[in-house]
């Protein structure tokens, strides 16, 4: 008897496992998230970046990778180590994103190829792409066409993002050494469960602002946390699917010590620790565009391999190829009635040639950070932090 209930044991952890190589790791999902913030948190200012649309794009890299770049994006990125695994996986983790409820967001996301005219690309690769990721190749002529193919990309990116992103390549990046461009792109559009009422919208101060900001105002129910350091809210968007969580220092100028305590681990802590309560809310109205150029913050949060010359990405077309940037812009605007947001990815691929009281209080009139969630996947589409609200940059 006991040896089968030790039998049945193992086949249950066994079979565990086997869903677990079958699924995105959203836990190293976010390691990579957080980790990635405090490589760019570095720099002042306002910030907002899509580490899913990060990891989206490399997924096209990640099928067409082998040995050591292979296993090193799996682990940084939390994909399945099985190629067709981890790009099923992926896919089916957008799709989840993208189920709208009745009065849910709507969530939009989209991949797309873009290879030199005459580039061998492995049929195997392609076919992949194609079928389980929704990636669809185009042939572009970077030779000899290089300014109408930097177009044909960036309207694509418009299409996909409501015309919030704009120009994701800019002039100068395809050179006559590039050969395939990968793209992923994201829309959010969501309404807030509990609106705020523009008639109470007021002019207020801002720590380190000079000028007053639009603050938003509403007392209402909320996930709520707080400790001696800072106070946590969540925001719901209809259908109670998607969220927006803000972390707000205590200290009016405590931001950059709350950025380096921010982790997985406290994020997860500070989730389960929500407890609904009534809270008076004031919370600005803002516009944030951002720009980054990635490959070097890539690099240090553990894709060293993938991003080096040297890189193994064999599987994908006739040619050694290297990742030679990863471009990303952002966009996100909040007020009284939701949040619009939006991300693009590019990874530009070159020959080897180039290299709590009864009523709290969550008053965000100094620097804070926030994020976009969607509690049923556990997947963080959006980061950022607001530090000037009358700064759309």
């Amino acid at each position: 008897m006991k040896l089968k209930y030790i039998l049945f044991f193992i086949l249950s952890l066994s079979c565990h496992v086997l869903i677990a190589q079958d699924q995105i790791n959203q836990s190293q999902q976010k390691q990579f998230a957080f980790d990635l913030y405090q490589e760019l948190a570095t720099k002042s200012g306002n910030l907002f970046y899509s580490p899913f649309s990060i990891s989206g794009a490399m997924v096209m890299p990640f099928a067409g990778s082998q040995g050591k770049t292979k296993t090193e994006i799996a682990e940084v990125l939390g994909f399945p180590i099985d190629h067709s695994k981890g790009i099923e996986a992926f896919k089916k983790l957008s799709t989840q994103l993208e189920e709208k409820t009745e009065s849910g967001p709507e969530v939009n996301i989209a991949n797309s190829i873009w290879a030199q005219i005459g580039l061998g690309m492995n049929t195997s690769f392609v076919d992949q792409m194609n079928k389980h990721y929704d990636a669809g190749l185009n042939y572009v002529d970077y030779k000899n066409k290089p300014e109408e193919s930097r177009k044909d990309i960036n309207t694509w990116v418009e299409d996909k993002t409501n015309n919030k992103i704009k120009d994701l390549i800019p002039k100068g990046v395809i050179t006559p050494d590039t050969y395939l461009i990968l793209v992923n792109a994201i829309y959010f559009l969501g309404d807030w469960l509990s609106p705020f009422d523009s008639t109470q919208t007021y002019k207020d101060e801002f720590y380190g602002v000079e000028e007053k900001v639009d603050m938003m105002s509403q007392q209402n129910y909320y996930p709520f946390y707080r400790n001696n350091k800072f106070k946590a809210i969540a925001m719901p968007y209809e259908g109670n699917e998607y969220e927006m969580i803000a972390f707000l220092p205590n200290k009016k100028d405590g931001i950059t010590a709350l950025e380096k305590t921010m982790t997985p681990e406290l994020f997860n802590m500070v989730k389960k620790g929500m407890r609904s309560q009534e809270v008076s809310l004031q919370f600005p109205k803002f516009v944030i565009n951002s720009n980054y150029s990635l490959k070097n913050h890539m690099k240090q949060v553990g894709l060293k391999t993938a991003m080096a010359g040297a890189a193994d990405y064999s599987g994908i077309c006739d040619r050694s190829l290297t990742i030679d940037q990863v471009l990303q812009k952002a966009f996100i605007q909040v007020d009284e009635k939701g949040t619009e947001a939006a991300a693009a990815t590019a990874i530009v691929m070159t020959t080897e040639s180039l290299q709590t009281p009864l009523i709290q209080s969550f008053r965000a009139d100094h620097p804070f950070l926030f994020l976009i969630y969607h509690k049923t996947t556990d997947t963080i589409l959006f980061m950022g932090r607001m530090e000037n609200p009358n700064k759309d940059s």
